[in-house]
């Protein structure tokens, strides 16, 4: 499938697609939701980001969590998850990648 581009992912070869699998990040992205990610833009505070985790999952690949950033330190990525309303530390040698999850905003090139 392939679809237009957004004016600020215009030269941006390693932006993705993701749909939200799971109602933990509702009310601000409900499940199923397409959300778009730049893999190259660090999650700054309050920002949205995808996590993915360095470990496998049996038949699965690696797992991801999705979570708005409260903090990031060289040890390890605070996020939050809206149902149910929780905060977690995932310490970063357990962690791959953190991806940024782009605003309307960062889409719209504004």
């Amino acid at each position: 499938m392939h679809a237009w581009r957004p004016f600020g992912l215009i030269g941006k070869a390693s932006a993705y697609g993701f749909f939200v699998p799971v109602s933990g990040m509702e009310p601000a992205f409900d499940a199923g939701t397409p959300v778009l990610i730049d893999p190259v833009r660090t999650p700054k505070m309050w920002d949205y980001a995808l996590v993915r985790l360095a470990r496998m999952s049996e038949g699965q690949g690696r797992p991801v969590i999705m979570g708005r950033v409260l903090e990031s330190s060289g040890a390890y990525v605070k996020l939050r998850q809206y149902r149910p309303e929780i905060d977690f530390e995932i310490p970063m040698p357990e962690i791959e990648s953190v991806h940024r999850v782009l605003s309307l905003e960062d889409v719209l090139g504004l």
